[in-house]
């Protein structure tokens, strides 16, 4: 049997992660793992009330 001792969940807060939630918890309570929950925002590129304020660009520095 495969010892599984973490689960890494990665969810967009919608709908369908709200059920497959409910999976990952019965998994980690059966094989007693730890459950990692992982959100990513993607950010703007700019300050939306400040056009001016940008990440620097990678290719110029």
């Amino acid at each position: 049997m495969v010892a599984i001792k973490k689960i890494l969940f990665p969810t967009d807060f919608s709908l369908f992660a709200e059920h497959a939630l409910k999976y990952a918890v019965a998994m980690a309570r059966e094989f007693d793992a730890t459950l990692y929950m992982l959100y990513v925002e993607e950010l703007l590129p700019y300050v939306p009330g400040d056009p001016d304020r940008k990440f620097p660009d990678p290719e110029t520095g």
